[in-house]
């Protein structure tokens, strides 16, 4: 063998080495990156699974929150509408115990009256007149009381005549309260009394009459015969129920 080509096979071998060697390099570099990245990996998925866990804890711990926020908002407003349920029934018991004082200071000047009366106001009177309207029912239901003030009351007796004056084509016209549809009491009515007397009945309005006023006529059948008459506005009647 010639020394040129055991030169060149010396030099052939060593190229070839450190090529492998290169790539044996190579090779463990790659696997180091990989075995690297696999760590970190293993070490950030173990982070991350731990971060999980503390924002489901989070989570988990928020929806208590807004449930109990939900629930103390729910009782707050049932709270408040038994509470505001609470006032509106003491305002009505109010209204109520308001109304029946009034109607019992009624009530005493009504029998202090009879029992006491005014000198100049002796004999039959008539005392009031209610009306009201039920539209259920289209009727006009009324009460009349009538009183008897007097030192001695004896049994006074008598009539009495209710008539409904209305607007008609040629001016006021009467009618009497036994010509109304529906009416419950004929006219005139007996008078029987000793003390007062309440009168109470209904009544329909045909739709084509215009009410003006109500007008009561009393009258004792006595010796000493008494007639009173009082009126009473149509409008004033309704306003005051």
């Amino acid at each position: 063998m010639k020394i040129g080509q055991s030169f060149v096979l010396r030099l052939t071998a060593y190229n070839t080495f450190r090529v492998a060697l290169l790539i044996a390099i190579m090779l463990l570099m790659v696997a180091v990156g990989f075995y690297l990245s696999y760590r970190i990996g293993l070490a950030e998925s173990d982070r991350l699974i731990i971060q999980n866990a503390d924002l489901s804890q989070l989570v988990t711990e928020l929806e208590q929150d807004v449930a109990l926020a939900r629930q103390r908002s729910v009782s707050s407003d049932k709270a408040a509408e038994i509470a505001r349920m609470a006032n509106e029934e003491v305002r009505l018991s109010l209204l109520t115990y308001g109304q029946e004082i009034t109607d019992l200071e009624a009530d005493i000047a009504f029998y202090r009256g009879l029992m006491a009366p005014d000198e100049l106001a002796i004999g039959l009177a008539i005392h009031d007149f209610y009306l009201s309207y039920d539209a259920d029912t289209d009727f006009y239901h009324y009460t009349a009381i009538l009183t008897q003030s007097a030192t001695k009351h004896s049994v006074l007796k008598g009539s009495v005549m209710m008539e409904l004056l209305v607007q008609g084509p040629h001016g006021v016209e009467r009618i009497a309260f036994s010509d109304l549809p529906g009416v419950t009491d004929s006219m005139p009515a007996r008078l029987r009394f000793r003390f007062f007397q309440r009168m109470q009945g209904q009544f329909k309005l045909p739709q084509e009459l215009q009410p003006v006023s109500i007008v009561i006529s009393a009258e004792t059948s006595t010796k000493k015969s008494q007639k009173v008459t009082r009126s009473f506005q149509w409008q004033a009647l309704l306003g005051a129920n």
